[in-house]
């Protein structure tokens, strides 16, 4: 028969890398064998040794992308104004932040068309990243022990579970007929007293 499988990203070597995998489980918890892609698709599995995300890095300065978009029309226009780009703003705005610890002075002060405005620290999303995110590492790292211990003691609650209901319907059927004795045939059958 077929084998289910599943291609996932994961993180490789160390933490250093998003690799895909072959995973045996929707999940892509638990690892399984590379090669039955290729056995399946007839090549194989891009990103299995190379990371899916380049190192190299982008400027955020909005300025530097106007210059390297003008330089080749012949317009020099790179000036001072620090701007970040809007690539950058939206990556920044939308990313989990855990800013609790971040020293603000006064050299972080945003500027706004108003003048200096204050930069206030993102502390939203602390309790996220400390825990959820941290959990689902520890998972990463236990390359999914940790899950089949949870679905052991999943299925051991569900059998458990169905058994005390089996018992419960039987024991309401077993007071039902106790229940619906002919009080006739027990006391005597006459219709006016005890025999």
């Amino acid at each position: 028969g077929y084998q289910a499988a599943y291609v996932g990203a994961y993180c490789g070597g160390g933490g250093s890398r998003v690799n895909l995998g072959v995973f045996s489980d929707a999940a892509c918890t638990v690892k399984s064998d590379d090669s039955l892609f290729q056995k399946y698709y007839y090549y194989s599995l891009p990103y299995t040794t190379t990371s899916i995300i380049g190192r190299e890095c982008f400027s955020c300065d909005a300025a530097e992308y106007e210059f390297n978009e003008n330089n080749g029309n012949g317009n020099n226009n790179y000036n001072n104004n620090y701007e970040i780009s809007q690539m950058c703003e939206e990556v920044h705005e939308r990313s989990a932040k855990c800013e609790k610890n971040l020293k603000i002075g006064t050299s972080q002060s945003a500027y706004s068309n108003n003048g200096y405005t204050r930069y206030y620290p993102h502390t939203e999303s602390c309790q996220f990243i400390h825990s959820t995110l941290s959990g689902l590492e520890s998972v990463t790292r236990s390359n999914g022990r940790s899950l089949r211990t949870a679905r052991a003691f999943a299925w051991i609650f569900a059998v458990t579970t169905l058994a005390c209901v089996g018992y419960i319907v039987w024991l309401h059927s077993e007071k039902r007929k106790r229940s619906s004795v002919d009080l006739n045939s027990t006391y005597g059958g006459g219709a006016g007293g005890w025999s």
